[in-house]
């Protein structure tokens, strides 16, 4: 049993990360620039994150096929 104990709490020390993807729309033609992906631990790490990786673009972040945060406006 000792194994299992130890794997019990190896588990509870890691940390659940999901993916999320960064799609930034090009003003000038209108299309979308290429997809930055990240993993964060939660949506606020995801938003803060994807703040600093958009560099005031009009923006929208997604979580598989849900639409987290968008950035309309500059």
């Amino acid at each position: 049993m000792e194994g299992v104990g130890r794997a019990l709490a190896f588990a509870e020390n890691l940390v659940s990360m999901s993916r999320y993807r960064l799609l930034c729309l090009n003003d000038e033609n209108g299309h979308f620039e290429p997809v930055e992906e990240f993993e964060a631990t939660d949506e606020f790490a995801a938003i803060q994150l994807a703040e600093s990786l958009r560099k005031n673009r009009r923006a929208e972040l997604w979580r598989r096929y849900t639409v987290v945060k968008e950035w309309r406006a500059r």
